[in-house]
């Protein structure tokens, strides 16, 4: 068996307890107080041919230093002409194009945190200001087709526009029972979302839209149930709008800066 080590993370309340202690997955909306314990991590010697010789030292007892990064002032004057350029690009990314703009490794952040949630699927929404609703810019199901750049929901209805309007994110499993849901979708693709997560996403100095993933059921199916999700599902879609968001910007700016 390989032995397990356990390192103290700064920025984590390290204890003895794991974070995947067991409760009440059925409707746990973002906001409430949570009794998860804190997280502790764990590191496994590697048994390829790059080896960790030694116990790993503890990172708390490490010094740390800060690393100060300041602003050239070279570039303070361009600022404002490279701050309105962002915003136009920003205005420039649709439904319809937002496909285009997605490198490998922003596929493989969406795909897997949808893995790592147990989702059947994800969507990607950019909202319209004129047409006043969120449009599906991404999806990784089999229905992709009849949604990008077709389905858009109105921002005054249903449980995706609550989320991007009041910019908090959401879970809830059993979600037909909530009869704020907008049942569009489901009758179109004759499916019955059963669990959903959804939250803001953010680019380029502005909330512009909302990644969800869903656990789907057949309606009139005998089939089990599908599990529903949990804190640590909405925690990995949480990060990985976060982390989409960041790698978008960074590839904008490098567009707007003439290096790419």
């Amino acid at each position: 068996m390989i032995a397990k080590e356990r390192i103290l993370v700064p920025g984590f309340q390290n204890d003895e307890k794991c974070s995947h202690t067991a409760r009440d997955p059925r409707c746990q909306r973002i906001g409430e107080q949570s009794s998860t314990p804190s997280r502790v991590l764990w590191a496994y010697p590697n048994r390829g041919t790059v080896r960790l010789r030694g116990r790993l030292p503890s990172v708390s007892k490490m010094r740390e230093t800060r690393l100060t990064l300041l602003p050239d002032e070279r570039f303070m004057q361009l600022l404002p002409a490279l701050d309105e350029s962002l915003a136009s690009m920003g205005r420039s990314i649709t439904a319809d194009n937002f496909a285009s703009l997605l490198d490998e490794t922003m596929r493989r952040v969406l795909h897997m945190a949808f893995k790592q949630a147990a989702a059947d699927e994800g969507t990607v929404w950019l909202v319209e200001d004129a047409t006043k609703t969120l449009a599906a810019a991404y999806n990784t199901g089999p229905n992709a087709e009849k949604l990008v750049g077709r389905f858009k929901q109105p921002l005054s209805a249903g449980l995706i526009s609550m989320v991007f309007a009041s910019e908090q994110p959401f879970i809830e499993n059993e979600i037909f029972k909530n009869p704020e849901q907008d049942k569009s979708l489901d009758s179109m693709l004759q499916l019955q979302t059963y669990a959903m997560i959804a939250t803001p996403l953010y680019f380029l100095n502005a909330c512009r839209g909302v990644i969800s993933c869903v656990q789907l059921a057949v309606p009139g199916s005998t089939a089990p149930l599908p599990r529903g999700f949990h804190e640590t599902d909405e925690a990995a879609v949480r990060h990985c709008a976060a982390t989409l968001g960041r790698l978008i910007d960074y590839r904008v700016l490098r567009s707007a800066l003439g290096l790419e």
